[in-house]
């Protein structure tokens, strides 16, 4: 209205609301997972005021690296390899783009943990995120078929809950400089004999739902220069 209040119907359904910030903006950023979605905590029913603060920066000079298939299980030495090879190495590539003034970003591309060792070995997306707790640069997160609950078989949505509430929605788009980033969820979890304290056999489909793809064409609609660079994420 007049004042700038807005109103958006919703039925809730994904128990969250997200925004797509534009060019030369950034968010809040916590354990290294930009802030640019908010839980919802009531029935649709209730309204609920969710704000987003967005901070100007200039990022049309910027350097994007894609991290992929890092699972991390605590095992094998893995954690120590991790720190002392990737973490060491991305840290001092981001620290050499810093000082030529360029921003830095980053996008995961799925399978940050591995689901065999969730249980046995008590290592989940949580402990992953912790192990990344140093970095300065954002990093923006995808979901893989290794990042599902293996003790909820049949269920997708239930399987990626873990995952929502630690990395945020599992499709967004942002924009950063003058290039329109998306990140999609193509896999479907099925994960045949999945109970609480059993674990599946944690197979799953590549698709991308319907509901993601009538959303990615209202996201495509808002990009008015149609000479826009896109780049999408996925596993």
């Amino acid at each position: 209205d007049a004042n700038g209040i807005y109103y958006l119907p919703s039925s809730k359904k994904n128990g969250y609301v997200f925004i797509s910030f534009p060019s030369n903006y950034e968010v809040k950023v916590e354990n290294t997972i930009p802030q640019f979605y908010k839980n919802l905590n009531f029935l649709s029913a209730r309204a609920e005021i969710k704000d987003f603060e967005l901070i100007p920066v200039n990022n049309n000079n910027h350097i994007v690296a894609f991290f992929a298939d890092t699972h991390l299980a605590n095992r094998n030495d893995d954690l120590k390899q991790f720190q002392e090879g990737f973490i060491k190495d991305i840290n001092e590539t981001y620290q050499g783009y810093k000082a030529q003034n360029k921003k830095f970003y980053a996008f995961t591309l799925g399978d940050q943990s591995w689901d065999a060792y969730w249980y046995d070995n008590n290592f989940k997306l949580k402990e992953y995120v912790a192990q990344l707790k140093d970095l300065e640069f954002p990093i923006y997160n995808t979901i893989g078929n290794h990042d599902y609950d293996p003790y909820v078989g049949g269920n997708d949505w239930l399987a990626a809950a873990n995952y929502r509430s630690v990395m945020g929605p599992t499709y967004y788009s942002v924009n950063i400089g003058k290039v329109h980033y998306i990140v999609l969820d193509n896999v479907e979890y099925t994960n045949n004999g999945g109970s609480n304290g059993i674990m599946g056999d944690r197979e799953y489909n590549n698709i991308i739902t319907t509901a993601q793809i009538d959303w990615l064409k209202k996201d495509l609609a808002y990009i008015a220069d149609k000479n826009t660079a896109i780049a999408i994420a996925m596993h």
